[in-house]
């Protein structure tokens, strides 16, 4: 006659209640907890095996994460730590073996230790909940409690990285006529929501330091607004003229969470030629303090925004170019009318002028006399030159070798046109009488400085 032993436990509410740390999310560390989660009650058992299941995907009500994502591993029942026999699995809407050993188990808690690989998902913000399905095998007269709920919580946020100043820098005239020139940079956060940026500057213009030898540069108070911002890459947003009020850069719904949850959204900031010209002519530093707030942009927000700051300097260089139009002035006598009268010959675009700073134009001959090239000359200070018809600015002078000023004290410009007359008076022009005929010539030299 044998003895007939059995065990009757206290039947012990339990569930499984996880919440998956931001620490871990942000640095995509695996994540780990032991948590009594339902009770074995045992009479008679022989070889006992447990099962374990998920009821349902895990739902928050809006999203949903895959069972699969969790590993689960029996710890212990009823106080007795059971690990060598029991097996890790990851969890499964298929019921699954996660106990099968030979002897007979305690009555009492039911530990299991949940595994969450946090790397490579992204983990949006919410309650998750699905049940858990517990089933016994082998030879028994015992009972587990079925179902419990599993609840896994992703808190909600969003953490801002420091964002990068912005430079650009205008070394070359080419960006005031076609090209323009861009800056890109990268703001970097961590997230569980998806998310909107939004932009403003501190102040509605630029501030202003003068180039280094242009120190007494009046400010020319450039409006931030000429710079166009814009979130580029595969959701792009709207341009934005930066103001003193928030602007979203972000597409309608915001950026959804990605793998790993980490963003890295790229802003493009854009000075067009007519931006240039119309505020950027004068050489010298301009800046402007951006503030950049990351937010959540569901329906029903859950994290509050963070906000990252910024300087966006648009650097001007000290530029010029000076280009002549019109390689060769002809100023002909065909006749005794043009020694009565005169000559001249007007060039109305004469000279193209680019100066990022205040500048003077000179004139001068390369020789005291225009030459035949048979030994025959005329002075040089028989030409006048000076402004086209209807053109301001420019100051007459008799040709010379010497250089001379045509040109004081004009501001900043880029592509200006000038126009130029070239002349012989009548008075000049009788000086000429008796000389042979031909073409005299000599060089004509314009430059920003007196060479």
């Amino acid at each position: 006659m044998g003895l007939l032993w059995f065990f009757v436990a206290e039947t012990v509410s339990g569930q499984a209640s996880l919440t998956l740390p931001q620490a871990n999310i942000e640095n995509g560390q695996q994540y780990k907890i032991q948590l009594a989660t339902t009770t074995y009650n045992q009479l008679l058992s022989v070889a006992p095996k447990i099962y374990m299941s998920a009821e349902s995907v895990l739902n928050s009500g809006v999203n949903t994460i895959p069972p699969e994502r969790i590993g689960v591993q029996l710890v212990s029942v009823g106080g007795v730590t059971l690990l060598t026999s029991t097996t890790k699995v990851n969890l499964s809407l298929i019921s699954q073996t996660v106990y099968n050993g030979l002897l007979g188990l305690l009555p009492g808690s039911v530990i299991i230790e949940y595994t969450i690989p946090v790397s490579g998902y992204a983990w949006v913000a919410g309650k998750y909940t699905t049940n858990l399905l517990f089933d016994l095998g082998g030879i028994s007269v015992a009972t587990i409690a079925s179902p419990k709920l599993l609840t896994l919580t992703i808190p909600s946020f969003i953490t801002f990285q420091p964002a990068g100043n912005i430079l650009l820098h205008v070394d070359n005239l080419s960006y005031f006529r076609s090209q323009g020139i861009s800056a890109q940079q990268n703001l970097s956060l961590a997230t569980t929501v998806a998310h909107g940026i939004r932009l403003k500057t501190a102040s509605g213009t630029f501030g202003y330091v003068p180039h280094a030898d242009y120190s007494n540069a009046p400010d020319p108070h450039t409006p931030v607004g000429q710079v166009q911002v814009q979130l580029t890459g595969t959701s792009p947003g709207p341009p934005v003229a930066p103001s003193t009020d928030f602007q979203v850069l972000t597409p309608s719904g915001g950026l959804p969470v990605v793998a790993g949850n980490h963003n890295t959204d790229m802003l493009t900031y854009t000075l067009s030629p007519s931006a240039l010209k119309a505020g950027f002519v004068q050489a010298g530093a301009y800046t402007a303090n951006l503030a950049y707030e990351a937010f959540d942009a569901g329906a029903v927000p859950q994290a509050g925004p963070v906000g990252q700051a910024s300087v966006l300097t648009v650097q001007v260089d000290d530029m010029s170019e000076l280009k002549v139009n019109d390689p060769g002035i002809e100023l002909a006598f065909g006749g005794t009318a043009d020694y009565a009268q005169g000559v001249s010959a007007e060039l109305p675009t004469h000279l193209t002028l680019s100066k990022t700073t205040p500048y003077e134009v000179y004139i001068k001959a390369t020789s005291a006399t225009l030459n035949d090239g048979q030994q025959h000359t005329i002075p040089v200070s028989v030409v006048q030159v000076g402004p086209a018809a209807g053109q301001a600015g420019v100051t007459a002078i008799q040709l010379s070798e010497t250089p001379q000023k045509i040109i004081d004290g004009a501001a900043p410009v880029v592509d200006r046109t000038v126009g130029i007359r070239y002349s012989i008076s009548p008075e000049a022009a009788q000086g000429l009488l008796g000389k042979p005929a031909g073409n005299y010539t000599t060089t004509v030299i314009y430059s920003f400085t007196a060479l």
